[in-house]
This record gives structure tokens, sequence and C-alpha cells, in this order.
């Protein structure tokens, strides 16, 4: 990590450096500011820090003596985070650690432990995530239907003199579906560019294994952009199968009447 604003809290006191994640989202959570730790316990905000994004944007640092005694934890130590002389040490350290039963602790690297810890929470926004994407899809086909039905409408003199000049009813269905799937696409893409903008957002949300505040923002990665184009033009597909069937199976004459 490292401090972006402000200096280092001084050990022993009643100082605290905050997380960006958290700054400005609650009072007193500012630089130069001061809330409670704990009823008539106030702390002063003394730095800013970030940290590459991690849940440690989401926390508050402060003496661990001035936690304990706010609390009434004295010589009480939840976690502790361990750097390690190189990562191919880690497995060594973990047994070590395990074996030693008057510890009674367990060993995860930091990764796992944070993934274990919003393991529910992960659960809760991806299934938000998927309820949210199958209603918006569904009424996206439904628009893209509608749209096409109201194209082959318009344009069924069009449509009557194609089959009249010879154009097989095959290849007026792969006109329409294909430009209902270049234009799902278009709407895809333009979709995903605009998805890039989630990034700069700061989401929040309780984690329901450690009941803390935690925030965090959705980063598109490149699969999911395409992956997201894809789906867009699958959803084109769908949505203008049944226009499209409608226009091949026009008869010529009742076409060209209108």
């Amino acid at each position: 990590f490292k401090l972006v604003e402000g200096r280092p809290a001084t050990p022993g006191t009643d100082e605290a450096i905050i997380g960006k994640g958290v700054r400005g989202r609650f009072l007193g959570m500012d630089l130069g500011q001061s809330f409670e730790l704990k009823k008539n316990r106030p702390v002063n905000v003394v730095g800013v820090f970030e940290s590459d994004g991690s849940s440690f944007e989401s926390e508050i640092w402060v003496d661990a003596d001035t936690l304990r005694s706010s609390f009434g934890r004295p010589g009480i130590t939840s976690s502790v985070l361990v750097q390690l002389d190189s990562a191919s040490s880690y497995d060594g350290f973990k047994e070590a650690v395990e074996h030693d039963k008057q510890l009674g602790l367990q060993a995860f690297r930091e990764t796992e432990y944070y993934e274990k810890a919003s393991e529910n929470t992960s659960i809760f926004i991806t299934a938000i995530g998927i309820m949210v994407t199958v209603f918006f899809s569904l009424g996206a086909m439904i628009g893209a239907t509608i749209t096409m039905y109201a194209a082959v409408s318009q344009r069924s003199k069009e449509i009557g003199t194609l089959k009249a000049l010879g154009f097989s009813s095959f290849s007026i269905l792969t006109a329409f579906v294909i430009e209902s799937v270049f234009l799902s696409l278009v709407g895809g893409a333009f979709g995903a560019l605009c998805s890039l903008g989630m990034g700069l957002v700061k989401f929040s949300m309780m984690n329901f294994a450690t009941w803390q505040e935690i925030s965090f923002s959705f980063t598109a990665t490149p699969g999911i952009l395409v992956g997201s184009v894809l789906v867009g033009g699958l959803m084109g597909f769908l949505g203008g199968l049944l226009p499209a069937v409608r226009a091949a199976l026009l008869s010529p004459i009742a076409a060209m009447r209108g």
C-alpha cells in the first residue's frame, strides 16, 4: 500500500489512516476530520492510502493497542498478515503453522483468504447479475422482434419484387437474419464500450461473512467484452428469426400489394 495524502498514523495515539474506498462515504471519513471508533472514542484521520484496488482500500487502520482498548479486547489478535521471503516458502510456512497445536491457526494465501471471506457476497452479486441479465436479454429480444416485424411490414413490396425476380424464400430469410444479427452486434459493441465506465465507479455492500463494509468495482476483461458482443449477436438472431420466417413465407403477389 502507499499513502496518497497525509502522513502515517503515529503509534500509540488516536490517529487513523483510511483506504480511499471509504473516503467521504461516511461522516468524518476524510483527511483532517475525525470520527468515533466507538462511542466517545474519537480518532483523527491523518492519511489516506491506496492498495492497487485490494480490499485494504475498504479498511480503516489504527494503532492495535488503540483498537483493543476501545473494544475491550486487550491482548487479542484476530489475524496476522505475514510477508514471506519468497512465494516458494509458503508451503513450508503453512505446514509449520498448522502443525503447531498450541497456535491453533490456519494459514492462507492472501487471495485465498479474501476469496473465502467474500464467497457468499460473490454468490449474491452473481445471482443478482444473472437475474438482471436474463430479464434485460428477454426485453432486448422482444425489442428486436418488434423492430424486425416493422421492417418486414414496411418492405413488403420490396420482398415481393425480390421473390418475383427469383430470389428463394431461404435467401429472404437469410437476408433478414443477417440484418438483425448485424444490428445486434453493433448494439452489443456499443454496450460493451459503455460498460468500460463501470471500472471508474466504486460500489459498496456488506460482506456477509465478516459483516464489514467492502467497496469494489467491475473490471471488464477482453474475454467478457468479446463474449458480451457475441451474446448480443445471438440475441439478435433469436429475436429476428420469427420476422425473417414471416418475410420468407410472404407470397409475391400479396407482398407486392402491400
